[in-house]
């Protein structure tokens, strides 16, 4: 069966998938504010981080859990295309997302939640091996930690992204 359906990926009129395109951003934009971006988390150390205020309370150091608390928009355009023989999802997205990041002693103790938005306002299928996150804004609730969170964002947030 599988066999049988990568013979026929293309659509009935382009027999041997020389080019052939379709707008999937509906579905997509949905599947991401729905499913992908919210169950987005990652967890990294923040023991020698100097951006951190004092008043953190992670002078033994510690780690930081952030998570997607909400999609604000995604818009954009997503397209599959076929191009001889080969499926790809070429995309260019602008996202807002709110982020909660928990600041966690080296024992697991919670010692502080920073909340704040990113805004990425162009993002593409091309920028998906890059280390570092593209364009993007950050507001951060807290005005101590603004410094902090902009740098944790684009740094640690980018790759589960």
């Amino acid at each position: 069966f599988e066999s049988h359906r990568q013979s026929r990926a293309g659509a009935a009129w382009n027999k041997a998938s020389t080019w052939e395109e379709k707008d999937i951003a509906k579905w997509a934009h949905e599947l991401l504010k729905q499913t992908l971006l919210p169950a987005l988390a990652v967890k990294f150390d923040v023991s020698h981080d100097e951006r951190l205020p004092a008043d953190a309370g992670l002078a033994d150091g510690g780690a930081c859990s952030a998570r997607v608390v909400s999609v604000e928009s995604v818009s954009g355009d997503v397209t599959y295309v076929m191009s001889r023989g080969k499926q790809r999802v070429v995309f260019e997205l602008a996202l807002k997302l709110s982020l909660e990041l928990e600041l966690q002693s080296s024992s697991g103790e919670l010692k502080q939640i920073v909340m704040g938005e990113v805004h990425i306002p162009e993002v593409s299928s091309d920028d998906l091996g890059e280390p570092q996150m593209p364009s993007y804004k950050c507001t951060c609730e807290q005005s101590g930690h603004s410094s902090w969170f902009k740098a944790a964002v684009g740094r640690e947030c980018w790759s589960p992204l």
